[in-house]
């Protein structure tokens, strides 16, 4: 199924399909209605050259656009969302993390990233964002990136070396993912409640531009800008019907489009980017999110017992 997003969000487009689905699984084949209208007529239609050449045009650029599309369904095995609720941290929170670290660990910083915040509680609510690039993200993905030098220990009688853990440098790696968990979740409680930056910002573009030829100077700053280009644009579109997924393509030329479907033991990504950036690779990326998964469960894995 393909669907254009100004219409309904996925998650409202994955319900009304699988209530479908479900309904057809058990309904009656329906009889087909009595024959009160006449047989269609065929059409013939008169194309002139101008409209041929339009039609050949936009067919080129279509086959151009689905060529450069470098899309992925990766479904990562190592736990699910049944781990995750384990190590007392909200599915949603964790891979949002996971996905920053993934792109520290290939990029050495993050940019603007784009997840989709429900707003239908509110009449006339459609989505905000939840801004996953904060500092805690990245103070967090900072530590997991570090290089760490195995301790030298002391030397046993016979010349080998003794074997020891660093482990406050592992507990510092879980204070600091807790502090950004503790982070975002906020983020994300702001957003969904209607307390979120973007579309208040967007609401007083909006109007500036309804009013006045010339933007004021904040939106034409460029760090607006920097804010507004989503090099990582996600969202979590859960499906219950088995072997169902949903993505979607980059939102810029060299970005990535991530969404993700947390399974009770495992998680189904759909990650895209274009062929014709030299800064994305979307195996790449899918890579390092595995990485960065793997490496999340040894970090939990070496949790001090609580006392």
């Amino acid at each position: 199924m393909c669907y254009e997003h100004s219409a309904a969000e996925g998650v409202a487009v994955v319900r009304l399909a699988e209530r479908a689905l479900a309904r057809a699984e058990v309904a009656d084949r329906p009889a087909p209605p009595p024959a009160l209208l006449p047989a269609p007529a065929h059409m013939t239609w008169h194309l002139t050259t101008q409209v041929n050449a339009a039609v050949e045009q936009a067919a080129r650029d279509l086959d151009r656009a689905i060529s450069d599309l470098d899309h992925k369904v990766y479904t990562y095995r190592g736990y699910g969302r049944e781990f995750m609720k384990c190590c007392k941290t909200s599915p949603d929170v964790y891979i949002q993390l996971a996905m920053q670290y993934a792109y520290y660990k290939m990029y050495g910083y993050l940019v603007s990233t784009y997840e989709s915040a429900s707003l239908r509680r509110f009449r006339g609510g459609r989505v905000d964002n939840i801004r996953s690039a904060h500092h805690r993200a990245r103070d967090w993905a900072a530590a997991m990136c570090s290089a760490e030098t195995p301790p030298l220990g002391d030397s046993t009688e016979d010349g080998h070396k003794k074997v020891s853990f660093n482990l406050y440098g592992e507990q510092k790696k879980l204070e600091l993912f807790e502090e950004a968990a503790r982070k975002q979740t906020a983020i994300m409680e702001d957003n969904i409640l209607g307390r979120g930056i973007d579309n208040h910002l967007l609401g007083l573009r909006e109007a500036a531009r309804a009013v006045n030829a010339d933007l004021p100077p904040v939106f034409t700053d460029a760090t607006y800008k920097q804010m507004i280009e989503f090099k990582l644009s996600t969202s979590q579109v859960t499906t219950t019907t088995d072997g169902t997924f949903m993505g979607y393509g980059a939102v810029v030329p060299d970005g990535y489009g991530v969404s993700y479907n947390p399974k009770k033991d495992s998680i189904i990504f759909c990650i895209s980017s274009f062929h014709a950036s030299s800064i994305t690779s979307t195996e790449a990326y899918r890579q390092s999110l595995e990485e960065a998964l793997d490496s999340m469960k040894l970090m939990f894995q070496h949790r001090q017992p609580d006392k």
